[in-house]
Formats: structure tokens, sequence, C-alpha cells
């Protein structure tokens, strides 16, 4: 969503879709952060499936956990853009999408 938005657009209005958004993010934070505390190693994990493939990886797999550490990056990279188009910091959101 943060990509389509305009330069000087006004983000994270009360209730706007971006509120919205970044709230389900804030509130899957924690639980993914805890998910990760409370991983044993185990190749199968908490959602049954040995690997998740991703194909940017050439075929090979991501166990559960790396799976889960790559789902709170984004959701805290989301997030920073989010809190940086919010209060008008264009060259800042850009840059987190160029890292």
């Amino acid at each position: 969503m943060l990509n389509n938005a305009r330069e000087g657009e006004k983000v994270g209005i009360e209730g706007d879709a971006y509120e919205q958004v970044a709230m389900a993010c804030r509130g899957a934070r924690p639980k993914i952060q805890k998910w990760i505390e409370q991983d044993t190693g185990e190749r199968e994990g908490m959602m049954g499936q040995s690997f998740l493939f991703d194909p940017n990886l050439r075929g090979e797999g991501l166990t559960v956990i790396e799976r889960l550490l790559l789902c709170n990056d984004l959701i805290n990279t989301a997030l920073e853009r989010y809190e940086a188009c919010r209060v008008g910091d264009w060259s800042k959101a850009q840059a987190l999408v160029e890292a």
C-alpha cells in the first residue's frame, strides 16, 4: 500500500486504511516474536511443514523460524515506513525501500 502513496499524501489519518494496516501489524508483531522465542528448533514447528519455500532462494527452503524472522523484519520495516510517511519524511520512507 505504501508503495502507492504519493509524496505529500496524508498518511495515517485516524481510521484510514494505512492506520488500520499499521494497527494490524502492531498486533501481529508480539505474537510472531513470542513464536520466535518459543521455537525449539524442530523442523516441523508450529505450522506442520518442514519447509516453506521462497522462490527467491532458488528452491532452498526456509525453516519455520527463518520464515517467522523474515515476517518480523518485514513488519518492522513496514511500520518504520508508515511512521516516516505519516510524519511526511518521504526520503526516509524511500530509503527504507531501497535498503
